[in-house]
């Protein structure tokens, strides 16, 4: 979690100008960090990776590898995306962005 505060006077022109800047950084509460690719159906722990298809499994492997996450969160967000690599990319993308995923999900 971060916020920053900015003060600005104005200049002998009427623009603004940076007085100060200051940024506050601290680790956020648990309650501020939504869980990424819940699902209610399936844990990683009920849906081990064994029990994919080999076709499946090399998705996941490639997609651990490319988004540097564990295989078990590479897998949850292509279940979620219905096995498109595609759009799991996209997910991906937008989730981490906007600081969803959590720091265990990643190698």
């Amino acid at each position: 979690m971060f916020w920053r505060v900015v003060q600005l006077v104005p200049t002998m022109d009427g623009r603004p100008s940076v007085a100060s800047e200051r940024m506050f950084i601290r680790e956020a509460l648990s309650s501020e960090v939504p869980p990424a690719f819940a699902s209610t159906s399936a844990t990683s722990s009920s849906c081990p990776l064994t029990a994919l298809t080999s076709s499946q499994q090399e998705t996941v492997n490639s997609f651990a590898e490319k988004s540097h996450m564990t295989p078990e969160w590479s897998q949850r967000c292509l279940e979620r995306n219905n096995w498109n690599f595609s759009k799991a990319a996209d997910d991906f993308i937008h989730l981490y962005e906007a600081g969803k995923i959590p720091g265990e999900a990643f190698l």
